[in-house]
């Protein structure tokens, strides 16, 4: 909260106020709102927003919002989430500003509707690292490159200090569609992980899935979730630049082979893009999804993009400088069971997957044994300050024996680690959210929550 000053507020009649400015969090994004409050009732009279979002004409994406910088009344595609995140003009380098926060005019020559695009789909990235995979920006940090508007090529392209985005072979429109620009932006997370870009044929792979999670987060009826990469840009005439669910439609590898790491880049994306859809949809999604051959004939069912794209990232935290489509499998599966502890769903389904593309296992891949431990809830608690209490908390299933703990207890209770008896006196009074959790020899967990008030 920032400075209170009593103030006359004129709405229609003066009301005597106190001003204060209110600084948080609102939709994903950071709020300062100036507020005020009528001094004699404590009501809240009215407030204005500091943070500003402006509306832009993309198009590709149409009609979206996203946030920007207001500098003495010059607003700037600058956004206050993300340090070092900007759309400028490739002429110049200067970031786009205006006299109003409205953006674009759908013409896809223009390079400020270029920069509608390409804005508005790292916001919707930078939103979908922290909704879903915890990340502060792309470099892990907050920060980002710019992008930048107005490249003369038939390309767009990250190369550690900036994105640039160029237009298509025929109108010259620009590039910036959501799935391309999070692409490129997905080389800078890929940058800013441990080992630096992928290698060995998985770098455009892994860039292709930041693009496909981005475009399914935003859900945007202009660019609905396809699993195609590119479509909407239509790059040379030919459709899109690459297909997830069947990557040999388009010219390149569904399954791996030895010949994969020697072979050109954007082509050897096919079984990691391939891989990916099988993971997230499987090989015959009921959700209208289309169907996806595999190498070795399985059935594959899918996860979901979101738990697919938190278990890669998390490989990517453990990835190094010899990063392969065999690290990557061994990388995958250590972290489905690390985020997945007594779940072997998520461990089987990426496992599968890899085998459906054909990359071969690896001495060093974890396994997963099925456990399923259940600890059966005792029942809200009441106590009073003084009072001894005692009661036993039951599991089954898993592996025993089991290890008990618990948080959240009232001070000086606790809970047996071998029997999960919870015992003590009660010694403070209030209302504690307690969580009890049995853990089997396999490391398998289940818990219970319950809540226990202890009164004066």
């Amino acid at each position: 909260m920032g400075s209170t000053r009593l103030v006359i507020l004129q709405r229609g009649s003066s009301r005597l106020a106190w001003e204060t400015w209110v600084s948080g969090r609102r939709n994903g994004g950071p709020s300062r709102l100036q507020a005020y409050v009528d001094a004699r009732t404590g009501k809240v009279l009215t407030s204005r927003e500091h943070v500003m979002s402006g509306t832009g004409n993309g198009n590709w994406e149409g009609n979206v919002t996203f946030p920007t910088t207001n500098t003495a009344g010059t607003f700037s595609m600058r956004n206050p989430n993300g340090t070092g995140l900007s759309c400028d003009n490739a002429a110049n380098n200067q970031t786009f500003t205006g006299p109003d926060d409205l953006w674009g005019t759908g013409v896809g020559t223009n390079r400020e509707t270029g920069c509608v695009d390409a804005y508005y789909g790292a916001d919707q990235e930078r939103l979908m690292l922290s909704q879903w995979l915890g990340r502060n920006g792309m470099k892990g940090n907050g920060g980002w490159v710019p992008i930048r508007v107005g490249l003369n090529a038939v390309n767009a392209f990250y190369d550690g200090t900036q994105v640039q985005i160029g237009h298509r072979q025929a109108n010259n429109q620009w590039i910036g569609a959501t799935d391309v620009v999070a692409h490129e932006m997905g080389h800078g997370v890929d940058d800013f992980t441990p080992g630096s870009i992928s290698n060995k044929g998985t770098q455009e792979f892994i860039a292709d899935t930041f693009g496909a999670a981005t475009e399914a987060f935003a859900n945007n009826p202009a660019d609905v979730p396809d699993y195609l990469v590119g479509e909407e840009v239509n790059l040379v005439g030919s459709g899109p630049i690459r297909n997830m669910f069947n990557p040999a439609a388009l010219g390149d590898p569904n399954c791996y082979s030895a010949s994969i790491p020697n072979t050109e880049v954007h082509a050897a994306a096919g079984p990691g893009n391939h891989w990916y859809y099988l993971a997230s949809e499987g090989s015959n999604p009921t959700n209208g999804m289309p169907n996806s051959p595999t190498c070795n004939g399985s059935t594959v069912t899918g996860i979901g993009i979101q738990k697919v794209q938190t278990i890669l990232y998390n490989a990517m935290l453990l990835k190094t400088t010899a990063s392969s489509y065999l690290k990557y499998r061994t990388w995958t599966l250590t972290a489905a069971k690390n985020l997945f502890p007594g779940s072997c769903t998520e461990f089987n389904a990426i496992k599968a997957a890899w085998d459906a593309v054909s990359v071969p296992p690896q001495v060093a891949d974890p396994t997963c044994s099925a456990s399923s431990v259940v600890v059966t809830n005792p029942g809200n608690k009441v106590g009073r300050v003084g009072v001894n209490k005692s009661f036993t908390v039951v599991a089954t299933g898993g592996t025993p024996p089991y290890t008990w703990s618990a948080t959240g207890l009232p001070p000086t209770m606790s809970i047996n680690a071998s029997t999960g008896r919870v015992s003590g006196t009660q010694t403070a009074a209030g209302t504690f959210s307690v969580t009890v959790t049995a853990t089997d020899s396999t490391t398998a967990t289940g818990s219970a929550s319950f809540t226990w008030k202890v009164n004066p």
